[in-house]
């Protein structure tokens, strides 16, 4: 491959072999970013001696010192803001850039890297040794004879090493001397301080720098150096001043072995370290350990064998629990799991028994509630409305535009802490936002008729729902929290209130134009139709109508046509067309949407009974009578079929149903006509017209009783 060179003492006629090593081997070993105290032989030396039992060969760091300290000759000043957890320099003179020893440059060589002389080759070699970045600066290069570690200005300029002009940027930290940059701190030098062949005196730089910051800059500038890979996985801020030393032994001893013996070293190195950093603490349990590792019989003093093997120092102990201080070179040790590995690896996971686990196979529990969402969805699907999914993230303008106040229970009180913009910065507490920003939407691109469903949850802070909800009777069982929630969920004081919903929109047209049909705009009782033919594939239980308690209730919805759906006492939600003021708020010009939002699972508690069907053959025809009521404008169906099924000499009525509402011409003022549809049935028996009829006279009397309606 070229000219080997020897060392200048090898007499000719030696046999080649006994200048070079008989026998050499390379590890060349893949390492995972956690692991950075591996990247050096020491650190594989240590994890080595503890797999196989043996002693680690702790580098010399013996040095004979002059009389005079580093302070004397150069002074280190370290900003606040800087990256910078600690920083020694050590000063050294009466130096010579010669060649190496043989033995270092070998082994430089073998390691990848270039031998240049004696100064630089030691400060690699004890990079590669200790994991830790060393570097050096010519002292005569040193403006002022000052160490200065701060954040680049924008009118910083550095020429780094290789040649390369380092783009600098503010947030990359600068090792600088009194008047300028002479480095880039924790990936390369700059080469207006670099050791040349005259150098005869340096001050060894050997510091911890921010690993991210590091990196940062690193990336930025594609320089991926060995100082920076190491300083990106952490390196150890306790050993910091021994490899000051170590640096200082080795440059003494190899210049002694190339004839220099003018070296000095500074007395006392300058050691910045405000803050020291102690050491974490972590407790591992034996039974833990057992279980994680399939090692039923482990012991406790093999755990403490191998953790100390390690260096880790056992601070305390029971017979089920160990207490170990983490040296400050195994950054990867956070978590107890991370010391049961250590044991697992050390003892060797070839002793793992190879079984398969023991488990309960059996399906797990899934909350009915999720179950029956998957059947409610199909069920909006087939009424002929699209299910919208949306963030469920809002402003609280949004909710102001719906005419939300802060005294409202809707209001929303659920806020992130770093939303992505200010237009997402609360939990939704509604879903009929959502639905009108998508229609809004859908009618800027020309599509007309939009007719959504979203199933999502609303988010509150329970002691405010509490709070609010009790001018609202409408809101004040909303601050349970949701079934699909574990117990433990469940018990905890401080959650959020998660609320389950359906919510929908029918925008305007309601029908299209078709050759047999008008266009029609939506109104309540679209929405009602709609409402009830889905409730109905659920349950066959009537549904109760109730006008709203007051407008504040739902003040996006139109006063006049609004009302909200119950079953047997469960409110199940509302429904209603948009208030034109509020309907304005959004952009939403022209014929108004109609909304409705339910209680997913007040829906579900009246949908999870079976369905009980009446198969009984009808053996006797029923009897159907039309009658046109009038009663008083402000009465409503409702009020008029709770009276029927509380008609007390009721018999052969089974059912009632209404088809029609008139008011107009030939009405009274404050009157209206209701005409409804009652079906008359007996099980033994053809009913005759005068049963039907009597019947019919004592209904109609009871409901003129009642609520002063008269047959039209």
């Amino acid at each position: 491959d070229g000219i080997l060179e020897l060392p200048t003492d090898t007499k000719p006629g030696v046999q080649l072999e006994t200048i070079l090593p008989k026998k050499d081997t390379i590890l060349e070993v893949s390492l995972t970013p956690n692991r950075g105290d591996c990247l050096s032989y020491l650190g594989m030396a240590r994890d080595l001696a503890a797999r196989l039992g043996k002693t680690v060969k702790r580098p010399d760091t013996s040095v004979s010192h002059a009389s005079y300290k580093t302070r004397d000759k150069v002074s280190v000043k370290v900003d606040a803001d800087a990256g910078c957890g600690r920083f020694t320099a050590l000063h050294m003179e009466g130096l010579k850039a010669v060649q190496s020893p043989y033995w270092l440059r070998r082994r430089l060589t073998a390691s990848g890297m270039r031998p240049i002389n004696l100064l630089v080759d030691i400060t690699n070699y004890v990079l590669l040794e200790t994991g830790q970045p060393v570097h050096a600066y010519d002292e005569r290069f040193l403006a002022g004879s000052q160490i200065h570690v701060r954040n680049a200005h924008i009118k910083d300029t550095l020429t780094t090493l290789d040649g390369a002009d380092a783009g600098l940027k503010s947030g990359d930290l600068l090792i600088c001397d009194a008047e300028k940059p002479v480095g880039l701190a924790g990936i390369m030098g700059g080469a207006n301080s670099e050791i040349k062949e005259d150098s005869t005196a340096l001050v060894l730089e050997v510091a911890h720098f921010d690993p991210i910051q590091i990196r940062k800059t690193a990336k930025r500038l594609a320089l991926h150096t060995e100082a920076s890979h190491r300083f990106e996985r952490g390196i150890d801020l306790e050993s910091i001043p021994q490899v000051s030393l170590r640096v200082a032994s080795l440059i003494q001893s190899c210049s002694k072995e190339c004839g220099i013996d003018t070296v000095q070293i500074a007395d006392e190195l300058i050691d910045w370290y405000p803050n020291p950093v102690s050491r974490p603490r972590i407790a591992l349990r034996l039974h833990r350990a057992r279980a994680l590792l399939g090692l039923p019989h482990l012991k406790l003093e093999t755990c403490i064998k191998h953790l100390e093997s390690l260096e880790l120092t056992l601070i305390d102990q029971t017979s089920e629990r160990m207490l170990f201080e983490i040296p400050g070179f195994r950054n990867d040790l956070n978590r107890e799991v991370d010391l049961i590995e250590e044991v697992g690896r050390i003892e060797g996971f070839e002793k793992v028994p190879y079984e398969m686990p023991k488990m309960n196979i059996a399906p797990g529990y899934e909350q009915p509630v999720i179950r029956f969402a998957e059947q409610a969805k199909a069920g909006f699907a087939a009424a002929g409305l699209n299910e919208c999914i949306s963030f469920p993230f809002h402003s609280e303008q949004d909710y102001k535009n719906l005419g939300v106040s802060e005294q409202h229970p809707l209001w929303p009180s659920a806020g992130l802490e770093n939303p992505l913009n200010e237009e997402m910065g609360w939990l939704n507490t509604s879903l009929i936002p959502s639905l009108l920003k998508a229609v809004l939407r859908n009618r800027h691109h020309g599509q007309k008729g939009s007719k959504l469903f979203e199933f999502g949850r609303a988010f509150f802070k329970k002691e405010q729902l509490e709070a609010t909800a009790k001018s609202a009777s409408y809101y004040q069982s909303w601050a349970q929290l949701g079934a699909h929630l574990t117990s433990k969920a469940q018990s905890e004081a401080d959650r959020i209130v998660e609320k389950n919903l359906i919510a929908g929109i029918c925008d305007h047209p309601f029908h299209k134009q078709t050759w047999e049909q008008a266009e029609s705009a939506p109104g309540f009782f679209h929405g009602k139709h709609l409402l009830t033919k889905v409730i109905r594939l659920y349950s066959h239980k009537d549904i109760s109508w109730s006008r709203p308690e007051n407008p504040e209730t739902f003040p996006w919805l139109h006063p006049g046509a609004s009302g909200v759906l119950s079953v047997e006492g469960v409110t199940l939600g509302y429904l209603g067309e948009l208030h034109p003021k509020i309907a304005l708020n959004w952009g939403l010009k022209g014929e108004l949407p109609v909304v409705f939002e339910l209680d997913l699972e007040a829906l579900f508690s009246i949908c999870r009974q079976d369905i009980l069907i009446d198969s009984t053959q009808r053996k006797f025809p029923a009897v159907h009578r039309d009658l046109a009521l009038l009663i008083d404008r402000n009465t409503s169906w409702q009020e008029i079929r709770q009276s029927i099924s509380e008609f007390p000499k009721k018999k052969f009525l089974q059912h009632s149903e209404l088809f029609d509402i008139y008011i107009g011409e030939g009405i009274p003022d404050q009157k209206k006509s209701i005409a409804a549809s009652f079906v008359f049935e007996c099980q033994d028996k053809t009913l005759t017209d005068k049963e039907v009829e009597k019947e019919t006279t004592q209904l109609l009397a009871w409901l003129k009783k009642q609520h002063d309606a008269e047959l039209r």
